[in-house]
């Protein structure tokens, strides 16, 4: 009798434990809630025999963010080196200046120098540009996490597009 009484109160006690524990997330996973902060100083240049315009981030980390666009065709590139923890792969996109966004698909692998980075396009002519003023905060969200841009970093991407417009558009 005693057997039976520890054996129903052993299965209630594992049934209680079980009923709280949280579930475990997949290894690898990214909280949807996940905020990366970037920090550094931005440097710009211009190439003008194939008419590429650059804005880097480097940080303590090394190199954290590089916009590019080459005319004609007006594309800004965007790598951005945030993204190490999210799994590679095709992830939707977005980029946020301001108030306004614009989607896209990024991809996040691994990028020759034994990182993985977001890498993106959005077209120089894209509304959400329209929305770059000096202040304006950058954030970009991708695999369920967002990196948000230093100040100065709507400035950098105002030169690079500019430059890009200027001569490819």
């Amino acid at each position: 009798m005693r057997r039976l009484a520890f054996a129903a109160l052993s299965a209630f006690v594992l049934a209680a434990g079980c009923a709280t524990q949280q579930p475990t997330p997949p290894r690898g996973s990214v909280n949807v809630a996940a905020e990366i902060v970037s920090s550094g100083v931005w440097a710009n240049a211009f190439d003008a025999g194939p008419g590429v315009a650059t804005a880097t981030l480097s940080g303590p980390r090394g190199l954290a963010v590089r916009i590019t666009c080459q005319a004609p065709n007006g594309a800004v590139k965007i790598t951005d080196w945030g993204f190490s923890k999210p799994n590679q792969g095709n992830a939707p996109t977005t980029i946020y200046v301001g108030s306004a966004s614009a989607q896209t698909l990024g991809l996040i692998a691994g990028v020759g120098d034994g990182r993985q980075a977001l890498v993106f396009d959005i077209a120089s002519n894209d509304r959400v540009w329209n929305s770059l003023t000096p202040s304006a905060e950058i954030r970009v969200g991708a695999g369920g996490a967002v990196n948000r841009w230093p100040a100065g970093s709507a400035q950098a991407i105002s030169d690079v597009v500019n430059s890009c417009r200027t001569i490819g558009s």
